[in-house]
């Protein structure tokens, strides 16, 4: 007569095996998951100078340099805080030209990212016709279609004016995986922004904006001072971070420009992949090896 089945000494191998297989696919599975990203990105910042409140020449602009970026090899491009309709504090006339988003401009956008097979993101005011709130938001437009937008977490200056903050940091999906964004002071002064990014998953972290020198003491050392502190926050934040980051300002009046990519590079120290741009307008292009993030 055949013994009876023990459980205890009949399946335990097969209970370790199966224990051991889960332990090995759960160690693996972030990596797993990221299998399917692409490693190689070819992005674009621009040196932009808007025309205070008209949009239309804006949107020419914004359009013909995501052309200059394409022919650039670029699949993504970024532009300045509030490029679409240029930044200032004017409550009235950016209640005007606010729109929501998705809407008319980032349709239009959305039509070119389509033709030319481009990522764009773009600075301009947006309206929530919920509540009525405006906010210093950022567009971004896949080429597969559809918008969503960013809003500005921490305003500054005269930003309150006119604009409300918003309360969600924000990492949206992408073929190169998770990529963080946030506007100008977010990441300046607040190194959570950029770490929330990076904790998330994120190989790069977008930041349009419109920095300038000092608004009241005409002086080359001041702008020095500002030109140097703001390269020096973007490489200590890439460095803490294994990060890329990718900057985009405005060049208009005492916006001092020096739109930049900085990124890991040789044993993890930050390199200028693009850029800086200085004063003069333009796209500045960039090909990265996102695998020297570690993500």
């Amino acid at each position: 007569m055949r013994p009876p089945i023990s459980l205890q000494t009949s399946f335990w191998p097969y209970a370790v095996l199966l224990g051991a297989l889960a332990w090995f696919w759960m160690s693996l599975a972030p990596n797993a998951i990221a299998l399917h990203y692409k490693d190689s990105l070819c992005i674009a910042t621009t040196a932009f100078s808007a025309e205070p409140y008209d949009k239309d020449a804006n949107l020419q602009k914004i359009e013909a340099f995501m052309a200059q970026a394409k022919d650039q090899g670029a699949e993504f491009v970024l532009f300045p805080e509030m490029a679409l309709v240029g930044y200032g504090s004017d409550k009235a006339r950016n209640r005007e030209l606010a729109e929501t988003i998705p809407g008319p401009s980032t349709g239009r956008l959305g039509n070119l990212a389509a033709r030319l097979n481009l990522w764009v993101v773009v600075g301009m005011p947006e309206h929530d016709p919920g509540t009525g709130k405006l906010y210093d938001a950022a567009a971004i437009i896949p080429p597969s279609g559809g918008a969503f937008g960013f809003r500005k977490l921490h305003t500054v200056s005269r930003e309150p004016l006119w604009a409300s903050e918003g309360d969600t940091p924000m990492v949206f999906e992408t073929p190169w995986g998770p990529m963080g964004i946030a506007v100008c002071q977010d990441n300046y002064l607040y190194p959570e922004v950029v770490r929330y990014s990076a904790q998330h998953g994120a190989r790069v972290h977008l930041s349009p904006t419109a920095y300038s020198g000092h608004v009241l003491i005409d002086s080359q050392a001041i702008d020095n001072f500002y030109r140097t502190l703001y390269f020096n926050i973007l490489a200590s934040w890439s460095k803490a971070n294994r990060i890329f980051l990718v900057s985009a300002n405005e060049t208009s009046g005492n916006f001092i420009g020096e739109s930049a990519i900085i990124g890991p590079g040789r044993f993890g120290w930050p390199k200028i992949y693009a850029g800086p741009s200085g004063k003069e307008e333009g796209v500045f292009t960039a090909c990265l090896d996102l695998r020297l993030s570690g993500r």
